[in-house]
Parts: C-alpha cells; sequence; structure tokens
C-alpha cells in the first residue's frame, strides 16, 4: 500500500515538571511496602537533574535524581517511564547497565541492599 496521502501522527515528548514527578513518586508509595517508603525517605534528595550513560550504547540521556545512597542513586527516566539505580561516576553523569524501567519500591530495593 503506497503512503502516498497518508498522514502520520507524531508524539511529541515533554520533559517531566517537578510536580509530575512528586506526584509520581506519591502514586508510587502506594505499592511500596511500609519498609520501602521510609528507606526511600530516608535516603530522598532534592530532585535534582542527571545524566545517564548506558555502558552497551555510550550515550547521554538526561535523568532526574531521587535518592542517593553514597555513590549510588536511584534516578527517573522519563523517557523509559521508570525508576533504576547507577552509581555515579563523575558530576552528575551516571553510569548504568539496565534501563530505568522499575517500580519505586524495586529501585529502594536495590539501592539499599549493598
Amino acid at each position: 500500500m503506497s503512503a502516498i496521502g497518508q498522514t502520520r501522527t507524531l508524539h511529541m515528548w515533554h520533559r517531566f515538571d517537578p510536580e509530575t514527578l512528586d506526584a509520581l513518586i506519591a502514586d508510587e508509595f502506594e505499592a511500596c511496602t511500609e519498609a520501602e517508603v521510609a528507606a526511600f525517605k530516608a535516603h530522598q534528595v532534592p530532585l535534582a537533574d542527571g545524566l545517564i550513560r548506558h555502558t552497551e550504547v555510550g550515550k547521554l540521556e538526561p535523568v532526574f535524581i531521587v535518592a542517593r545512597c553514597g555513590v549510588r542513586v536511584i534516578f527517573y527516566n522519563d523517557v523509559e517511564e521508570g525508576f533504576g539505580v547507577a552509581e555515579q561516576t563523575e558530576e552528575l553523569v551516571l553510569c548504568s547497565t539496565r534501563e530505568g524501567q522499575w517500580p519505586l519500591g524495586f529501585a529502594v530495593r536495590e539501592l539499599t541492599a549493598k
């Protein structure tokens, strides 16, 4: 079938604002245990912009840093629509071998496991 005369709809991606991310975190708390919520709140940091370097492809993507434990952080990737854990390797650059697509409770358990 020819594409001539057909139109495509492009979906525009818009970066999350802090209020949207705060609301998302509050919603995620509903699926967390009390211990996970307490652990998150103990490590929560003021929302910060960061960059993550995916080791398998080397590209940088913007993420939000929401919690920290030593050099490890929980980040939210609003493109992948999930949380992840990574190590900070240089100023605001994180290194991860996995995509950030976890629910918050799983990310909290990963952050506090080491």
